[in-house]
């Protein structure tokens, strides 16, 4: 290791930490239990880790994240101008992830004290709204499950617990 690159890469993270621009969350990731290690999203295929072939699983992790989207105006500002490769300039566009719309929360069948908040870009199409659908590992899937679709919600669960977020949008 390079104590100078670590010096300056720990240098950079203090001044965004002390910026409120870091912070530690759960976040959802993809662990490999065989490499004792968390994977980015393309070094898992098909379920399994690109170095070996272990199994992967999704799971909640405490880490330190980035408030990149604190900073996506100026981000995407300086952009303009840039003689990159489209697809480059679609992919830093993608991790910007800048998107503006607004929250609405919906009230869940049975669970009075429950509502679903989701982010939207369309509110003006919000009366069309017949479902919303949860991810797999939402804290209220198993609450809203009926007993007759347990296991088949349980297998899928399970089965998509292994997919990085790449497959699972694909």
């Amino acid at each position: 290791t390079d104590v100078e690159y670590v010096k300056w890469t720990q240098w950079i993270f203090l001044q965004l930490y002390k910026r409120g621009l870091a912070q530690q969350s759960s976040v959802s990731v993809n662990w490999c239990p065989a490499l004792g290690t968390v994977l980015a999203n393309e070094e898992v295929i098909n379920g399994l880790s690109e170095r070996g072939d272990h199994p992967v699983e999704r799971l909640p992790l405490r880490q330190w994240v980035l408030k990149i989207t604190e900073y996506a105006d100026r981000l995407e500002a300086g952009l303009d101008g840039l003689d990159w490769p489209s697809g480059t300039m679609t992919a830093q566009e993608q991790w910007i992830g800048k998107s503006t719309g607004t929250e609405i929360e919906f009230a869940v069948d049975g669970l009075e004290d429950e509502k679903v908040t989701v982010f939207t870009t369309r509110p003006d199409t919000v009366f069309g709204v017949t479902y919303v659908t949860l991810a797999p590992e939402h804290p209220l899937v198993s609450a809203v499950t009926s007993p007759d679709q347990k296991d088949e919600v349980d297998a899928y669960v399970a089965a998509t617990s292994s997919r990085s977020d790449l497959d699972r949008t694909s």
